[in-house]
């Protein structure tokens, strides 16, 4: 038998929500009570959908379970994974809810059109194979470039592409700490125009292309330029994982490594 929670309008109106959003191609979380047990809140089926802001359609018990779902449901966006939150509603100890209601409340939380999101700077031959090979491991991309001849739908499927000029579309950019940044444009006066652009936005992974040589100048231009050293350590160039690559798709194949190494480690 259903209970009121799987046919009240709170538990729909997340799944016409998520319709919608799928439609228009958007992520979000799903986080859907499947087991509870005391006096909870919200019983089995209450969901709450999570967009990537973290604004909410519908509850599954409000307070510290909502806030700690929320968390829960904005990391799943990032990585791409199903989580499992168990949450103890007999906190008086204020160890996890701080909730006296009693009883525990188990969530499943489904990311949806998910996946690390990565700005990609450049749309030539080292970005092409390297969306390649991100997007089919399951990160979103976003590819910047001026050049509309180069940053063509055909040569980057599944990455949305952004077609301007470079120093303004980073310095217009909204990325979170989330996000993953590669600069790999056509020249390394682009690279380093565009760099000083983004050097004090949020990301959890900014990375130029480049050997030793440049990286070791990029760093003393920066430290010119009035950027500190931690800023400055923030940023990983060379990129990739030393594999003695030296083509297009062997560069490619470090920089996903590298990428997907980070992704699991969060």
């Amino acid at each position: 038998m259903k209970t009121a929670d799987n046919l009240s309008h709170s538990s729909v109106e997340p799944l016409l929500k998520a319709a919608r959003m799928l439609q228009r191609g958007e992520c979000f979380a799903m986080a859907t009570i499947v087991k509870a047990s005391g006096s909870s809140p919200r019983k089995e089926g209450a969901r709450m959908l999570v967009d990537r802001r973290g604004a909410i359609t519908g509850s599954v018990g409000g307070g510290a379970m909502e806030r700690l779902a929320v968390e829960k449901a904005l990391k799943t966006l990032s990585t791409g994974r199903v989580e499992r939150l168990e949450l103890d509603l007999d906190d008086a100890d204020n160890e996890q809810t701080g909730m006296v209601c009693g009883g525990r409340v188990e969530l499943l939380i489904e990311p949806f059109g998910a996946g690390p999101l990565v700005h990609l700077f450049g749309a030539g031959h080292v970005a092409q194979p390297t969306a390649k090979l991100l997007t089919d491991v399951g990160y979103r991309l976003v590819v910047y470039d001026a050049r509309a001849e180069w940053a063509l739908p055909e040569r980057f499927p599944g990455a949305d592409i952004t077609v301007g000029e470079l120093d303004e579309l980073s310095e217009k950019l909204a990325s979170t700490d989330r996000d993953f940044i590669l600069v790999m444009t056509h020249s390394h006066a682009q690279d380093y125009s565009v760099l000083k652009r983004l050097m004090r936005k949020p990301f959890y992974y900014l990375g130029i292309i480049g050997s030793e040589r440049k990286a070791a100048e990029i760093r003393e231009r920066l430290a010119g330029d009035g950027f500190s050293k931690a800023e400055i350590a923030r940023i990983t160039c060379p990129i990739g994982i030393e594999i003695g690559s030296h083509t297009p798709v062997e560069i490619a194949v470090s920089v996903a490594a590298q990428l997907v190494k980070l992704k699991n480690e969060w």
